[in-house]
């Protein structure tokens, strides 16, 4: 087997040396060649000169806990690196500007709730705004690319797992994901996956013959890989899903457990014959924590399923543990299956709803496949004997033309203008940007909502909010081709300025009613943070000063400028880094003293 980074290094490295590269990896990317080849090392011995690593969540080596803090740029193999690992990480304009062209290579586990496929997402829009050349390497998915289970998600757009929608198991490829996300939400990236050679849709991670490595401390095996989507479904319930043993995602179990035998037994007699429950009792990996409860085993793994397993198992864990038991309902993203299982009804019931749910999107997840959707004798057998279909023939991935229009979302305070970017990706993948006064623009809402000039020499569009408000969406055409973002014109109001101190930096928040742009700078020792919007809330709306007995602060105004936007202020004691994790919702500065 060929990993897209193997092609890379040996195929196509001669197009991308003498560029300024930006490189998206994780060490559990390795190489095919040389295994287990490190994705730098490989690079860099290939003659790509890489001038900026970029290191997904849990870092390069992936150790880092989710709440581990490690700091935001480091050097490797001689590379500066930019850290995306911490809440709210995510890429910037800045951070891209002076790339040619950004290098993805990440392993993920081919499911919903893992970050990685959305690391990717933040990397395309910036790179559609700025028009940058990406190059995604593929890579296997650990879970397989035939069987597709939800629920799917709900779209929000303030939800990481809800703004580009996947469903629980995807069975995409992450090129594969690049390219349904660039087509099907305009990212207008310039985009070029390196397939792999030797891959088929019915493979499991332990049907490549590459050996596992982990990409998250909780998942130190490919079998905790494969078992995550039967059990991360009750992270953070009132069961234990023995993360902090040396069985992750593997057990389950409670300390009020005294006989885990009963439990044991009628998983067994729910669940179908690809897993199989044994009681047991366990430690935490410090000794300081004993559970009883069960371990998990997959017996046949290419017929496991995901869905099936974790309703029978909430639907089990519910009648032993009573009151007790409780399960995190935003990890499923659909409030009516969750609604479901809370009722307590039948687990065909539930499957049915979320089958009769994913059929459009299965539809639409064809376009997509790189890999024909053919499997083995055996597995065909099986998926008819369980589905009634046997998996289809599948053409390879077919570009076709589509246009992007940025910014990706548009929220104005009434009278605020934005300018806007037109951009076409044409049939083999190359972008350019069409003239203005050949692109029709319409807003779609209440009359008076927005309007569009295309003003200047040389031309720009300039959207207009409106005095009223409202909400509604703004569409854009070109010869054929067309792209539609939503709009909402509303009063932006900061309605809180907080301040907490946490280990090694100082974090300021500014609470607002919706998300928004905001421009900010450190001159002269102040912190200058400026939106178009008003104040409210708990502030006072003329402005005021929040005093502060804090070493790195010494206090914080806030006020309006000359052209009346929301300004703060805060006047610092010595030299500091910031950092602006996203939060939606919220302005988030991270202070960290240069000593």
């Amino acid at each position: 087997m060929r990993l897209g980074i193997d092609r890379l290094v040996t195929e196509y490295a001669k197009e991308i040396r003498g560029r300024r590269v930006g490189l998206l990896t994780h060490a559990a990317a390795a190489t095919a060649l040389a295994w287990p080849g490190d994705p730098v090392e490989m690079l860099l011995g290939a003659g790509v000169d890489i001038d900026l690593l970029f290191t997904p969540l849990h870092g390069y080596w992936s150790d880092l806990s989710r709440d581990e803090v490690r700091p935001l740029s480091v050097v490797h193999n001689g590379i500066p690196v930019i850290s995306l690992h911490g809440e709210g990480r995510r890429p910037t304009r800045d951070m891209l500007a002076d790339l040619d062209v950004i290098v993805v290579n990440l392993q993920h586990v081919g499911c919903n709730t893992v970050t990685y496929v959305y690391t990717l997402a933040q990397f395309m829009e910036v790179a559609g705004e700025l028009g940058k050349e990406m190059i995604v390497l593929d890579r296997p998915d650990p879970a397989g690319g035939l069987l597709v289970e939800g629920p799917l998600p709900v779209p929000d757009p303030f939800k990481e797992r809800s703004r580009y929608v996947l469903p629980f198991r995807h069975g995409l490829t992450v090129g594969e994901v690049a390219l349904f996300f660039n087509e099907e939400y305009h990212l207008g990236v310039p985009l070029t996956v390196i397939t792999m050679e030797g891959w088929r849709r019915d493979m499991l991670w332990r049907d490549t013959g590459l050996p596992w490595i982990a990409p998250s401390p909780a998942l130190p095996t490919a079998e905790a890989a494969l078992a995550y989507g039967a059990t991360v479904l009750l992270e953070g319930s009132s069961i234990s899903v023995g993360r902090e043993t040396h069985k992750p995602f593997e057990r389950l179990g409670a300390s009020w457990i005294t006989d885990p035998r009963p439990l044991a037994e009628e998983l067994n007699r729910r669940v179908g014959p690809a897993v199989r429950f044994r009681p047991a009792f366990y430690s935490s990996a410090d000794g300081k924590q004993r559970f009883g409860g069960v371990e998990l085993f997959v017996l046949r793994p290419h017929e496991f399923e995901w869905l099936e397993t974790a309703l029978v198992i909430i639907s089990v864990f519910r009648e032993f543990a009573g009151s007790r038991f409780s399960f995190r309902h935003d990890l499923l993203g659909d409030p009516e299956v969750a609604n479901l299982i809370e009722q307590g009804r039948p687990v065909p019931e539930i499957q049915a709803v979320v089958r009769q749910k994913l059929a459009g999107w299965l539809e639409l997840r064809r376009r997509y496949l790189l890999y024909p959707m053919e499997a083995s004798p055996e597995r065909e057998q099986w998926q008819k004997q369980t589905q009634g279909t046997a998996p289809r023939t599948q053409v390879g991935f077919e570009r076709r033309p589509f246009l992007n229009l940025w910014p990706l979302e548009l929220h104005l305070s009434p009278g605020e203008t934005r300018e806007l970017q037109v951009a076409v990706i044409d049939e083999e993948g190359r972008r350019r940007l069409p003239s203005l006064g050949e692109v029709g623009w319409e807003v779609d809402g209440p009359p008076g909502l927005a309007t569009v000039e295309v003003l200047g020499d040389p031309p720009r569009a300039v959207l207009k909010a409106g005095p009223a408000g409202g909400e509604g969406a703004l569409v854009a055409t070109w010869r054929g081709l067309s792209v539609r973002r939503l709009l909402d014109v509303s009063p932006l109001v900061v309605t809180d300025i907080r301040v907490g101190t946490h280990p090694g930096y100082l974090r300021i928040v500014l609470d607002v009613s919706r998300s928004t742009d905001y421009r900010w700078e450190v001159e002269a020792g102040i912190l200058r943070i400026s939106c178009r919007g008003q104040f409210g809330g708990r502030l006072d709306p003329r402005g005021g000063e929040i005093p502060l007995a804090d070493p790195l602060i010494q206090r914080i105004t806030y006020g309006y400028d000359a052209e009346g936007s929301a300004v703060v202020e805060a006047y610092l004691t010595s030299p500091v880094l910031a950092d602006t994790p996203y939060f939606g919702h919220r302005i988030v500065f991270d202070l960290t003293p240069l000593l």
